[in-house]
């Protein structure tokens, strides 16, 4: 699943949200995740939101996230 966007507004935010609700059900229950931060280099956007939104749509599973840097 590619998590990226193209520029910094309210509506990336809202796609990063939604292809993690989607992408959760496919992840299996206490795995690592690594990823880099997603949106945040090239696409501008701010990684306090997107980390927020990666914790409140993947909290119900055990996991830990451990960001790339690319």
């Amino acid at each position: 699943y590619e998590l990226s966007v193209n520029s910094s507004s309210d509506e990336d935010y809202e796609k990063i949200s939604e292809n993690l609700s989607e992408y959760k059900p496919k992840i299996p229950s206490c795995v690592k995740i690594v990823m880099p931060k997603v949106g945040c280099q090239n696409g501008g956007l701010d990684w306090r939101k997107v980390r927020k939104i990666i914790y409140e749509k993947l909290d119900s599973i055990a996991f830990s996230v451990i960001i790339a840097r690319i």
